[in-house]
């Protein structure tokens, strides 16, 4: 059973102030795993027991959350958390940088 709990605290941030625990307790909810195996390494299937079917799953929900879009090529080559991570974090930069260039 996934919780945010005091465990949560522990989970990395990446540089800039990237927040990844939000994306962590999302993948942990969604594969039913302990939030402590949503580690940088952890392969979506195998290490945290997802099929093909759930894993596909998980980048729909990615997308409606983020409000992004992950091309069919990309959820093939999303195979590790951390892949995921900087998939979203490239996306909200691009998306950023694309808002910032329209205002000036």
């Amino acid at each position: 059973m996934t919780s945010m709990s005091s465990s949560t605290r522990n989970i990395p941030v990446t540089e800039e102030g990237f927040n990844t625990t939000e994306i962590r307790l999302l993948i942990a909810k969604h594969l039913d795993v302990d939030i402590k195996r949503v580690t940088d390494d952890a392969r979506f299937i195998g290490d945290l027991g997802a099929d093909w079917l759930d894993h596909l799953e998980l980048m729909i929900v990615m997308e409606d959350r983020f409000g992004l879009e992950i091309t069919e090529d990309n959820v093939d080559q999303i195979e590790a958390v951390g892949d995921l991570i900087r998939y979203i974090k490239k996306w909200m930069k691009t998306a950023e940088a694309m808002t910032e260039h329209r205002v000036h």
